[in-house]
């Protein structure tokens, strides 16, 4: 599906989930940049906290935009196996790669800000893209996807 921008792709995707409007636990989490207004709309629509997911993009060798998993501020990590065994890629090239991601991502705020907690149902949302794989690994290849529990 095709939209005319990522307000139309937003709003689209809050009539989807228009069943978690008004609850009290639901928190939007967004991924930055393309995300954030993405889930704008649906925060919006669905009368929710908006916040950010921070994760860093674990590059492929030779091309550092082809994403071969991330790693989020809370140091988890999540890999393409797939990609990662069909490119060859070295564990100790890896290995660094997450490392370098890590030390990177301490300094970024809690993967949850102040707006989610322990009995929040998040919502996340980031733009779907060739490399999305910044998301795949935690939350699957959608736009969004409604997690009861992290």
């Amino acid at each position: 599906m095709q939209f005319r921008d990522r307000q139309e792709a937003g709003k689209a995707l809050a009539k989807e989930l228009a069943f978690l409007r008004g609850k009290p636990d639901v928190v939007v989490l967004a991924i930055p940049r393309g995300g954030v207004v993405v889930g704008y709309q649906v925060a919006k629509a669905l009368q929710a906290p908006l916040d950010v997911y921070i994760t860093r993009k674990i590059g492929a060798p030779y091309n550092a935009e082809l994403a071969m998993g991330a790693v989020a501020s809370d140091g988890s990590v999540f890999l393409d196996h797939e990609l990662i065994q069909r490119l060859g890629v070295p564990a100790d090239y890896l290995d660094k790669e997450i490392e370098r991601q890590r030390n990177q991502s301490t300094s970024s705020p809690p993967m949850l800000g102040p707006s989610a907690g322990a009995s929040t149902t998040p919502t996340l949302i980031r733009r779907s893209s060739a490399s999305g794989r910044k998301s795949r690994g935690a939350y699957s290849d959608t736009v969004a996807t409604v997690h009861h529990r992290i």
